[in-house]
């Protein structure tokens, strides 16, 4: 990754280990909290990522994450964000879950059948819908009338 808000632009380093290594691609193992969010970070050059998972994912561990352990703590953390401007937040669901499923062709996109991240644009309290950017492609997402009902979304969240 190559970090074109400096001048020159520079290559993005991962100073997590020594010695530090370019980043050379935008993935982390979701395994790890903590590494979703330093790489959303790293890539924004900001450090506000709203980062949520189910807290009975086996290695949720808080550090760098929001933890939910039911479909109303689900509901309150998004609509904190929301009202707090932290909107967009990352959020790890199960592909092998619906809508997600679906989305991946029936397993055929990369990561299908496991953890994948996508991302909260929106949610209408009133429909109970979240708008989700899939980073699988603009016809893996569900924006505005075609968002997700929350209920579904956290089923796709649990482990």
């Amino acid at each position: 990754l190559v970090d074109y808000s400096v001048n020159p632009p520079a290559v993005v380093m991962d100073y997590s280990v020594y010695p530090p290594v370019p980043v050379c691609e935008p993935q982390t193992d979701l395994n790890d909290d903590g590494a979703v969010k330093w790489m959303s970070d790293t890539i924004t050059g900001m450090s506000d990522t709203v980062y949520i998972f189910h807290d009975g994912y086996e290695n949720a561990d808080g550090k760098g994450a929001v933890l939910f352990d039911s479909e109303k703590e689900l509901e309150d953390v998004i609509l904190k964000a929301k009202q707090d401007g932290q909107l967009p937040i990352v959020m790890a669901v199960h592909t092998g879950q619906e809508p997600f499923w679906t989305d991946s062709g029936g397993g055929s996109a990369g990561g299908s059948g496991g953890w994948h991240v996508v991302t909260i644009t929106d949610y209408d309290p009133k429909s109970q819908k979240v708008s989700i950017d899939n980073q699988w492609g603009s016809e893996a997402d569900h924006l505005a009338l075609d968002g997700i009902p929350l209920s579904d979304l956290y089923l796709a969240s649990r482990p």
